[in-house]
């Protein structure tokens, strides 16, 4: 399979990952061009707590401090994220579901 084949691949079957994977590209790419994005996404404790910004507690975890903590992170995601997706794809087609009435 070819490098192209592989992305089409991992991108076409492993829908949630691909949804966190693009979702997380895109919001820190505008927060990059958007200081008052970056500052709002940030986790604070004090704002959690106090004025209750708890979506902070997710979009911290979309945001990056630059490009190549972006790159580093984006590119660790696609060799777990997407190989775990596999790997759950290989556990169903055995049937598994984890049950421990399940196993014989």
């Amino acid at each position: 399979m070819t490098f192209f084949e592989q992305i089409q691949y991992n991108f076409l079957n492993a829908p949630v990952a691909t949804f966190i994977f693009l979702v997380t590209l895109v919001t820190s790419i505008l927060a990059f061009s958007d200081t008052l994005l970056m500052q709002k996404f940030m986790l604070r404790p004090y704002s959690f707590v106090e004025n209750k910004k708890y979506y902070t507690i997710i979009t911290s975890g979309l945001i990056h401090a630059n490009w190549m903590h972006l790159g580093m992170n984006m590119l660790t995601f696609w060799f777990f994220a997407f190989g775990l997706d596999d790997l759950f794809v290989m556990l169903e087609a055995w049937k598994h579901t984890g049950e421990p009435s399940e196993i014989q």
